[in-house]
Parts: structure tokens; C-alpha cells; sequence
């Protein structure tokens, strides 16, 4: 295979240079030199690259120029005599609007050739004589100017479909390959759209509209319902002061959970994905899908919070669980126990699939999918994100919410910043994420850290508390402020009365009521349930400034509207654990069984070294079946 500037090349860009000779026609030369010709000031300007109009007109020539003789276009030559025409009007126009006219532009030009005239001689005869279509034919052609650039932009991945193609008449690709080396292109085609701003510009509905008689209210009415139907969404939280006070979280958003280290950020994330699918499963479609991203923990450790919360297992036998696992396995393999090893990790995969089917697929129902991915902390961006959506997208997965956890530990996709301050990268990481909350119409949740000092009680939760940057907070939509109040219990004042459901009434006024029955346990319960404030602290078209208790039960993870949710949850919560409890014991005892049969006469020896190793108290060595004794977990 021929590489190129070496010898005999095969042209690989036949797809890019069609594209760029259509920003080379002898009519879009015409209409920039109609606009130069035109006795009319551009007005304000400004861009990325530049803000005068004539400067990123000439700056797009000199691109547009180097990039004709790269890609060794036919016309070349015809172009680069073009292009010193107009930049020669432009220098003439950037020093006086009125100096360059169309009687006298032939005056101005030093030499003229036949390509030279033909062009000056189309623009006199279609010249421009009303202010508003300089305006309009100068908007068209500012337009163009950005889809060039954007066409630079993705010019890898066109090229790349001509590589394609060659590579697969030159028969260098198995079927197999070519089919995969396919779907990656098109899922970097795919995340190539974004980029195309001017594109989605024109393809999109009017950003403006005048109401000014029946006809035009029903164009905006029929553009709400579309908007609507097609492009808005609101998920319920399943936690009241969300769902009250704001109605739900609204797509195209993004939301910061503020809170210092420890204090249940992360834990939140987890508790608002289980209930936000619970709460929605009706309106969910089997392709639609809820990422969730950890930065931190790797997905082994995100997935013993997942099934506590999703499953409601305490947190404390869900560990228990990895630990013993990792112990007779490993213990298995050291003492050379292939054939009991295998029935063993059967045994294993069995459990922890039925631990997922009772715990994650159980709040899913099979009715939507949930994505749960570990990204490298610090190297992530929120292009990584857009690529990732995008893969899916083209899996025919449909992304409807997005948790980020957490932001401070991603990178922006550019470094735009000189001193690349993390002042500036985390407000852009932000600013990232917002554009792509608009552009796919998701919400995106994700935590954020709070200075050391909002600990302290005695300061009030405010926006002045978010760390790192307060660009965060200027491109955030919601921020929620929380930490967890380990100095209160669900009895203290304040949390009391939010807490706990109001059942009395005396005089016209319902009262709190604590039933004997929690009362009874109320120790127990204020050992287990930590309160947690909240409080909303940036809204843009809800209340703000206001706070809620909710409770955090360190035994299964979850968190609680109020003491009722517990009590219900409670009764499963034991049964549950209780189950997977015995399941490890049987778990422990089948590996010991194991050992005792592969050699009955080293008996005492091997249990002796095992439970060194297991650290059990108790070991009965002959146990029923595997299969007849095991619980619900293992069915």
C-alpha cells in the first residue's frame, strides 16, 4: 500500500476536495465581491477567530487558499488568482467604505487577467443596491465561512471514509475488519454532528418570532407543541423537595450536588438514579438509557452501592460478600483445587447474578437500560461523554439522563486557557456539559466539592461554599447544597417536624405524631439514620433558598423523605440481608466441603489452614447440598 508523499500516491481525499470546491465556486466569489463592492459598513462583528468582519474574510482566504494547493485541487490556479483579487478589495475597503465602488473597482487593480474580469464584471452586473441585501447576502456569506471551518474541523473523518474505501478495494481488510472499522467511523461521523453548529443553525426553528395576529400565534403554538413533544421532558425525583418545590428535573439542565468530602454526594447520585427510574419507569422505553459515570471508584465498588441501594442489602453483608468470595477463591487456587475451584466460581456467578436480577433489574423492569461506566479520573472530558452518547446512539440506545460522578475529577476537551488555571477548567468543564445538556436534551447530574470550612454548622449553606470555582456556579442551572448533620437525629428540632408525618390534629392544627412503636426504637433508629440537609441554592425558574432534612440510613445506603419510608423498607431490608447472610455461610462451607473431599485424610491440616484464612468461628464440615440449602439468592 502506497503511503502518501512517498513516490506513486493514490488520491485518498477525493471525498475532502469535494467538499472544499464547493467553497470555491466563481458565485460565492461573485457574492464576496458584491459585498466588498457595496458602500455599506459591516457593523459589530466578532467570532472565535476574530471581531472584524474584513479581517475573518480575509483570514478564511488565506485557509481556504493553503488548503487548495494541499489538497492539489484542479483549479488551483484559478482559485489563488481569485482569491488576490478580493483580498486586494479588501484592503482597499478596510481603509474607506466609499473608495472602492463599483464604477471605479477596475481603477484599483493593478493587472487583470481573463479570470480577473469575469469576476469583476458578474458582480457590477448583479450589484447590490439596498442596504438590506448587503445585510442579508453578508449574513449568507459569514455562514458559509463557519461551515468551512467546520468542514476543516471533521476533515480527518472525511478522509478517513476515502481511506476506508481504498483500503477495502485493495482488499487490505478481512470482512470482519471492514464491518468493525465501519461502525467506528460512523460512530466518530456521529459525534462529528456537533460540530456542525451552522448546520443544526439552519436546519433548525426560527430563534425568533412576532406576534402579530392569529396566523402567528398559532406558528409559535405549533412550534411549543413540537418542543414539547419531541425535545422537553421532566423526571420526577421520588424526594419530596425536588419533586414540590421544582416539579421534577427538567431536561436540557445541568445540577450540582454541593457538598464537602464525606457527606453523601455520591450516595445521593445513586439514591436519585434508582428512584428517578422508579418514578418514571411508565414513561421509559426499553432503549432508553441512564448512564451513570464514575471518575473515582472503579465499577466492583460501584456496584456493591448499587445493589444496597437498588436492592436494599445492608452495605456491611454486601462487602462481607466480596471479601469471603475473594477468600475461598483464592484460597481454592493456592491449594490446587481446579475441579472444586470450577464448581465454586459457578456456584459465585450464580449469586452475584441473582444479587443483580433482585437489586438492579428489579427497579428497571426490563424497561429501560442502565449504563454504569468507570472512566479514568482527570484524563475524562466531557467530549469523551459526547462520544461516548454517541456510540451509543448508534447501538440504537437513546440517552435520557446522565449522572457525572464527579465533575471535579474530569478535564475540559480543549485547553483554551494560556495557564490552564483549574479556576477557569472547572467552570469549562461546565460550561461543556450545559451545551451538551441542550444538545441531547438531557438532564446531567453530577457532584461537586465544597470548601473544607461549609462542615460548620453554624454557617449558613450558600453558593460562596462551592470549591475550586465559582464559574461552576455561573454555568450550572440548579445547584443543591447538602451535608449530612451527624450533631441532629430524626427526633432533634428542625428535622422532627419534616420528618415525621403529621397524623394528629388538635384544634384545627395537625401535630407531630411519633407512634409507641418508634418510640420504642427510637434509639436504634437515630443510630442508624443520619440526617441530611439540603437545600436549593441556585434555581433559574423555581424557588430557591429552600431547605429540607431527609435521612440517610447507613445500613443499606439509602436515603429517606421521612421516617415512614424506613419502617417500610426495614422489614425487607432484614429479610433480605438475613438471606445473603446465610448465603455467605453457605458459600464458606461448600468451599470447606470441597477441601474435606479431595482429601478426607488431611482433614484436620486443611481446616485448619482454612479457617486461619476464612477467620470463621464455627465450621460444621458436613452440610446438606449446595443446591437443596441454598436461599432465594441462589435461585
Amino acid at each position: 500500500m502506497n503511503i502518501p508523499g512517498h513516490g506513486q500516491v493514490r488520491d485518498q481525499r477525493t471525498l475532502l476536495k469535494a467538499f472544499i470546491n464547493t467553497f470555491t465556486s466563481e458565485e460565492f466569489m461573485v457574492d464576496l465581491v458584491r459585498i466588498i463592492l457595496h458602500p455599506s459598513e459591516f457593523g459589530a462583528f466578532t467570532s472565535e477567530r476574530s471581531n472584524s468582519a474584513i479581517e475573518y474574510i480575509r483570514d478564511f482566504l488565506k485557509g481556504l487558499g493553503e488548503t487548495a494547493r494541499r489538497l492539489q485541487l484542479p483549479a488551483a490556479k484559478n482559485i489563488q488568482s481569485q482569491i488576490q483579487v478580493v483580498n486586494t478589495l479588501l484592503t482597499i475597503r478596510e481603509s474607506s467604505s466609499s473608495l472602492l465602488t463599483y464604477d471605479n473597482v477596475f481603477q484599483h487593480l493593478a493587472t487583470r487577467d481573463l479570470i480577473t474580469t469575469k469576476l469583476i464584471q458578474k458582480s457590477i452586473e448583479n450589484k447590490l443596491t439596498e442596504d438590506e441585501q448587503f445585510r442579508k447576502l453578508t449574513d449568507n456569506v459569514i455562514d458559509i465561512i463557519h461551515a468551512y471551518y467546520e468542514v476543516i474541523s471533521v476533515s480527518s473523518t472525511i478522509t478517513l471514509l476515502d481511506n476506508l474505501q481504498e483500503s477495502i478495494l485493495d482488499n487490505n481488510l478481512t470482512p470482519f475488519e471492514a464491518l468493525k472499522n465501519y461502525k467506528d467511523l460512523v460512530i466518530t461521523a456521529y459525534n462529528d454532528l456537533s460540530k456542525l453548529q451552522s448546520l443544526s443553525k439552519a436546519e433548525t426553528i426560527a430563534d425568533y418570532f412576532i406576534i402579530s395576529d392569529e396566523d402567528s400565534c398559532s406558528n409559535l403554538a405549533n412550534t411549543l407543541v413540537n418542543y414539547i413533544s419531541k425535545g422537553f421532558s421532566v423526571f420526577k425525583t421520588g424526594f419530596d423537595l425536588f419533586d414540590n418545590v421544582l416539579g421534577g428535573v427538567e431536561s436540557s439542565s445541568v445540577h450540582l450536588l454541593a457538598a464537602p468530602s464525606n457527606h453523601g454526594k455520591s450516595i445521593l447520585c445513586v439514591n436519585l438514579c434508582r428512584r428517578m427510574i422508579e418514578s418514571n419507569i411508565s414513561d421509559l422505553d426499553k432503549k432508553d438509557t441512564i448512564i451513570f459515570l464514575t471518575l473515582e471508584d472503579d465499577i466492583h465498588k460501584l456496584s456493591r452501592r448499587f445493589i444496597s441501594v437498588f436492592g436494599n442489602y445492608k452495605f456491611e453483608v454486601i462487602k462481607q460478600l466480596f471479601a469471603k468470595a475473594y477468600e475461598v477463591t483464592r484460597t481454592q487456587q493456592i491449594m490446587g483445587l481446579m475441579d472444586s475451584s470450577d464448581n465454586l466460581i459457578m456456584s459465585l456467578q450464580k449469586m452475584f447474578k441473582n444479587l443483580l436480577k433482585t437489586s438492579l433489574l428489579r427497579v428497571t423492569q426490563g424497561k429501560c437500560s442502565l449504563v454504569i461506566k468507570h472512566c479514568n479520573e482527570n484524563t475524562f472530558s466531557p467530549g469523551d461523554l459526547g462520544r461516548f452518547i454517541d456510540r451509543l446512539k448508534v447501538e440504537g440506545y437513546k440517552t435520557k439522563l446522565i449522572f457525572v460522578d464527579y465533575i471535579d475529577t474530569m478535564t475540559p476537551t480543549t485547553s483554551v486557557f494560556g495557564n490552564v488555571k483549574e479556576y477557569d477548567t472547572q467552570g469549562q468543564i461546565v460550561q461543556e456539559l450545559r451545551n451538551l445538556s441542550r444538545i441531547h436534551g438531557i438532564p446531567v447530574i453530577s457532584p461537586t466539592q465544597n470548601q473544607r470550612d461549609s462542615e460548620d454548622v453554624t454557617k449558613l449553606q450558600s453558593n460562596k461554599l462551592i470549591g475550586d470555582s465559582y464559574k461552576k456556579i455561573r454555568y450550572s442551572d440548579f445547584i443543591y447544597m447538602m451535608r449530612m448533620r451527624e450533631d441532629k437525629n430524626f427526633l432533634s428540632e428542625g428535622v422532627r417536624e419534616q420528618v415525621i408525618s403529621k397524623k394528629k390534629v388538635q384544634d384545627g392544627i395537625p401535630q407531630d405524631s411519633v407512634s409507641p412503636e418508634v418510640l420504642a426504637i427510637k434509639d436504634k433508629l437515630a443510630s442508624v439514620l443520619i440526617p441530611i440537609e439540603i437545600k436549593i441554592t441556585k434555581s433559574k425558574d423555581s424557588e430557591k433558598n429552600k431547605s429540607r432534612f431527609l435521612l440517610f440510613c447507613k445500613e443499606n445506603l439509602r436515603i429517606y423523605n421521612n421516617i415512614d419510608e424506613y419502617i417500610q423498607d426495614s422489614p425487607i431490608l432484614k429479610i433480605n440481608s438475613s438471606k445473603l447472610e446465610k448465603d455467605i455461610d453457605l458459600l464458606v462451607n461448600q468451599a470447606i466441603t470441597s477441601v474435606v473431599a479431595t482429601d478426607f485424610m488431611e482433614t484436620t491440616p486443611s481446616m485448619v489452614g482454612l479457617h486461619d484464612i476464612l477467620q470463621t468461628d464455627h465450621i460444621e464440615i458436613f452440610q446438606p447440598s449446595f443446591q437443596e440449602s441454598s436461599s432465594s439468592v441462589f435461585h
